[in-house]
């Protein structure tokens, strides 16, 4: 009897072993795939960057030629060929992003949105040459046919990998004046003329082909009217720029909580839902003085000069010293010497002065602009934080956009875990989400907030705390 008793608490013992072994399995399994968002859209510049990106997921905006490639190295991600079937122009022609130009003005110029008077309707007259063109009318049923069969064929022919697409221009928050959608029902006319184009759109590529809409502004009703119909969004500019002149705190704030409200839609929908924060691109705008009209500069490594066409020294700022490493110390050095500076970057005070793209020799003349090659830590912690508050499995973030070089910090790889519950507004305009490893912080007011970790989240910044997981092991 003592022998098959101690059989059987041997047995008991080895079952919850395995128990806890199975468990244990189940709760990695788990917490890898909760580790797996929210993703990241990194930007790359060269064929050999985006491999050191294998291992994190991708959202990719761009061409075809450049998401094949991305998709082969890693399939990890969203990759959308970007086209544009909202209007027509040189430029989306040429690179096939968008309809055939020539053969629409010569044959079907009735597709073209006409002004009462009968002159065409131009979008992009603001944007480079060859940019500017003529606005289709997508409440066109002939024209709809067409943009079909020629996204089709453009996008999903044998030779592509990628078999998903990005739409540019998805504005339908407004009418378009003196024309067929103007007037007193203009708005609204021209929101069923949309809404027609994304559902002849939807029907004929999903659920084969996911579509993804870039967004401009609108009220919630009208945004879930549309995005009902494709799978997803990219929403841009997050956030406007503390140094830019015209800030405006309370509108900064309205734009951060009408991310929110769609971002919260988007989860609770199953779509997609992108957010970029690109405003923090540049660094420097170097304008000439009466003082300084015949000036010059050069930045290399670690210096940069400011001389004249004699090569007569104005004066070198050193961006290693403590009077010029921050790009608004910077900027400061060179007002000394004569220049008109401005300061692009919306978190000048902390920038690294010393991340400004190398410059040979370049006349300044009245606007000459010293890039950042690296996006400051603090806008990409201010955009995550923000995208954390109420992201979801399907959403992405994105900093900086695909014509630029990746930017990277030791934040990207910290896991996240999984959601403890939703945001809270832990003081006026201060938000807090707790995650399973770690808490996000978003600073949303005019004043500073002292963090539980004794660190001060400035205005308008965001803040990660990393928690100490503690892993027991099964007895």
């Amino acid at each position: 009897m003592a022998k098959i008793k101690w059989k059987r608490q041997k047995m008991v013992k080895i079952l919850c072993l395995m128990c806890s072994i199975i468990f244990g399995i189940n709760q990695n399994a788990m917490s890898a795939m909760a580790d797996n968002w929210p993703k990241f859209g990194l930007v790359y510049q060269t064929v050999k960057d985006y491999k050191t990106g294998s291992k994190r997921y991708i959202f990719y905006w761009g061409s075809q030629k450049v998401a094949s490639l991305f998709y082969a190295e890693n399939k990890r991600g969203i990759y959308l060929p970007n086209y544009n079937l909202i209007r027509i122009c040189p430029v989306f022609s040429r690179i096939k992003a968008g309809p055939d130009y020539e053969f629409i003005i010569k044959y079907h110029p009735e597709w073209l949105l006409k002004s009462n008077d009968g002159s065409f309707i131009i979008m992009g007259k603001d944007e480079p040459a060859g940019f500017a063109g003529f606005r289709l009318d997508l409440g066109n049923p002939q024209y709809n046919e067409y943009a079909i069969a020629w996204i089709k064929q453009q996008a999903f022919s044998g030779q592509h990998i990628v078999k998903d697409i990005g739409l540019d221009n998805g504005m339908f928050f407004y009418g378009i004046p003196n024309s067929k959608y103007g007037g007193a029902d203009g708005t609204q006319l021209y929101r069923a003329a949309w809404e027609y184009f994304l559902r002849r759109l939807s029907e004929s590529l999903r659920p084969q082909h996911k579509i993804v809409l870039n967004v401009g502004s609108s009220d919630l009703p009208t945004f879930a009217r549309m995005i009902r119909h494709v799978d997803g969004v990219l929403q841009e500019d997050l956030c406007h720029p503390l140094h830019k002149s015209g800030f405006n705190p309370e509108k900064a704030q309205q734009a951060i909580r009408d991310k929110w409200e769609k971002g919260q839609w988007c989860m609770e929908n199953g779509k997609i839902w992108a957010v970029r924060y690109n405003s923090t691109i540049n660094g420097l705008k170097l304008s000439t003085t009466p003082k300084t009209t015949d000036a010059y500069i050069s930045v290399g490594e670690r210096e940069i000069i400011v001389s004249n066409s004699k090569q007569e020294i104005f004066g070198k700022v050193n961006l290693d010293s403590p009077e010029a490493n921050t790009l608004s110390k910077a900027a400061q050095a060179l007002e000394e010497t004569g220049l008109r500076v401005e300061i692009l970057n919306p978190y000048g005070e902390t920038a690294s002065a010393g991340a400004l793209q190398p410059v040979k020799y370049a006349k300044i003349g009245d606007g000459l602009i010293l890039k950042l090659k690296q996006a400051p830590r603090e806008a990409f912690l201010f955009g995550y934080c923000a995208v954390l508050m109420v992201a979801g499995p399907n959403s992405y973030f994105i900093i900086g956009d695909e014509r630029h070089q990746e930017y990277y910090y030791p934040e990207m790889d910290w896991p996240v875990g999984s959601p403890l519950g939703p945001k809270k507004e832990i003081a006026p305009q201060v938000y807090h989400r707790a995650f399973t490893k770690l808490d996000a912080y978003l600073n949303l007011s005019e004043s500073p907030f002292l963090l539980p970790d004794g660190h001060t989240l400035l205005p308008f910044r965001g803040g990660l705390i990393k928690k100490v997981v503690t892993v027991q092991s099964p007895l």
